[in-house]
């Protein structure tokens, strides 16, 4: 598969296209356009995909460990699969979306505060 480790391509826009099974770890892609992109079974840790548009996209088992994926778009994403361990999701609407098979690990420092302080005062 295509390795791009640590690339910095923010504003990227590659309509279509196909990164399936890609390296992609670190690389920097805020702003980006990868709508209707294939990126099943890309790594994408450390990733920065802040705002980035992902409509479309098939991101089935591609692993987003790590990576910041704040204000991205995902309607009609395929995201079974998807590996999301203690990514940074803020904004980001997931409703609809299929996440069947997802693992998803986040870390409570990572939740908002009101939420964080819920579970806290419940672990008491």
């Amino acid at each position: 598969g295509t390795k791009v480790v640590n690339a910095e391509s923010s504003n990227l826009e590659m309509e279509r296209g196909s990164l399936k099974g890609a390296n992609l770890s670190g690389a920097r892609l805020a702003s980006s356009v990868l709508a209707q992109t294939d990126l099943s079974g890309a790594i994408l840790t450390n990733a920065v995909l802040t705002d980035a548009d992902l409509s479309g996209a098939n991101l089935e088992g591609a692993n987003l460990g790590s990576a910041k994926l704040t204000g991205i778009k995902v309607k009609d994403t395929n995201m079974r699969g998807v590996k999301l361990s203690n990514t940074s999701m803020e904004g980001v609407d997931l409703s609809g979306r299929d996440l069947t098979g997802a693992e998803i690990v986040i870390s409570v420092d990572s939740l908002p505060d009101d939420l964080r302080d819920t579970i806290r005062d419940h672990e008491k």
